[in-house]
């Protein structure tokens, strides 16, 4: 079990819970990406390219893009 965050990986910051939450997984996996998806881990590493997917609230995704926590997030629009 990986239990730390890999400097040289993307690192992508998606809903943890919400109405994009599985929508996002399942387009991840569309694209090939083969990654755990755990409701209690707050990150999953993907085993088939760099990247580390974080399960954040969605409200902080903006935030953490704008600060360089992450490099990408993925957010919907708020109804």
């Amino acid at each position: 079990m990986v239990t730390k965050l890999s400097d040289d990986h993307i690192k992508l910051a998606i809903q943890k819970d919400g109405r994009l939450t599985e929508d996002t997984r399942n387009l991840l996996r569309t694209v090939g990406l083969h990654f755990e998806s755990y409701k209690q881990r707050l990150f999953s590493i993907c085993r088939n390219f760099p990247m580390d997917i974080l399960y954040v609230r969605d409200d902080d995704i903006a935030e953490y893009v704008a600060e360089g926590v992450v490099d990408l997030g993925i957010v919907g629009a708020t109804w």
